[in-house]
């Protein structure tokens, strides 16, 4: 197997799977600070143990991809694709060409590169299937609107992607860049296409998007 050292995509992953451990190793002892010296109620407690046992599972699922990022969960899911290490290569070229990038998106010409906190996942654009703005208001006392979170949401034919925003505009923004890439997808919220999009419609949903894609193929 060649080194991985002189491909953008698995640098970048090995960085994103360093960057995941550390924030994990921190969290630990905030974690113990607020619910086991500042919280004095066992329901508390119990759900601060919780969360530290999600950072430590987190933290050792992640330490192989700290050796080698083709151990990471995201470089294993290129082989949908094809041979991973083939895949890989063409992820570093898009992200080497440096196309459209929002909310750290990086839109190549056959493939999205997109990021989380812990991952770095690859999706040919034919994959985009449903996207859309979704907006959560912090209320204060039940009643009160507070803070507002803005997020954009990429469904795929094989994961959903939930990007937060700072601003209601760059999520507009990057779903209108999605939305070039892939003119095909079904854009916005409605309840409607929550039920057609899951479930066991899903697939049906995705042969409409599929033959949508077709039809703008054929007719250039």
């Amino acid at each position: 197997m060649s080194s991985w050292g002189s491909n953008l995509y698995l640098r970048r992953l090995h960085q994103t799977s360093v960057v995941a451990v550390l924030l994990f190793l921190v969290a630990l002892p905030v974690i113990f600070l607020i619910f086991f010296r500042l919280v004095d109620h066992p329901v508390l407690r119990f759900g601060g143990g919780l969360l530290a046992v999600a950072a430590v599972v987190c933290a050792v699922g992640l330490a192989p991809a700290l050796v080698d990022p083709r151990n990471h969960d995201s470089y294993r899911a290129l082989a949908k694709y094809g041979d991973p290490e083939g895949v890989a290569q063409a992820l570093a070229v898009e992200m080497v060409r440096g196309g459209h990038t929002s909310l750290g998106v990086v839109i190549g010409r056959e493939y999205l590169v997109i990021p989380s906190i812990t991952r770095l996942d690859g999706v040919r654009r034919t994959d985009v299937m449903w996207i859309y703005p979704r907006v959560t208001t912090t209320r204060y006392y039940g009643i009160i609107p507070g803070n507002r979170r803005h997020e954009a949401v990429i469904l795929t034919r094989h994961r959903e992607f939930t990007l937060l925003g700072l601003t209601k505009k760059k999520v507009d923004e990057l779903l209108r860049a999605v939305h070039h890439a892939a003119p095909w997808a079904q854009v916005g919220y409605t309840d409607e296409l929550c039920e057609l999009f899951s479930g066991d419609r899903r697939a049906f949903a995705f042969q409409q998007i599929d033959a949508r894609r077709e039809g703008m193929a054929v007719a250039g």
